[in-house]
């Protein structure tokens, strides 16, 4: 996915598929074999590269400092969206 050319801490919107994992076990004749999780976060954009999209979810009004740190792989994101 190519990605948009953001602005540092500008405020974002990302649809991703989050990779699931399901414990137990299960017969070699199941036909149902649980899905992937589509997930959606809004925050603010730090950095990205060709691996991985970055975004922090609280920052201060000074813009100098931030929190929470979220990074997704650019192989599960489905969209980037700028939210006003």
């Amino acid at each position: 996915m190519k990605t948009p050319k953001l602005k540092f801490l500008e405020p974002i919107e990302i649809i991703f598929t989050d990779p699931t994992s399901h414990n137990g076990w299960y017969e070699a004749v199941e036909k149902t074999i649980p899905g992937l999780i589509q997930c959606f976060t809004i925050g603010y954009y730090l950095c990205h590269d060709k691996e991985k999209i970055a975004l922090c979810m609280i920052k201060h009004n000074t813009e100098i400092c931030f929190a929470d740190i979220f990074v997704v792989p650019l192989g599960c994101v489905k969209s980037i969206k700028r939210v006003k």
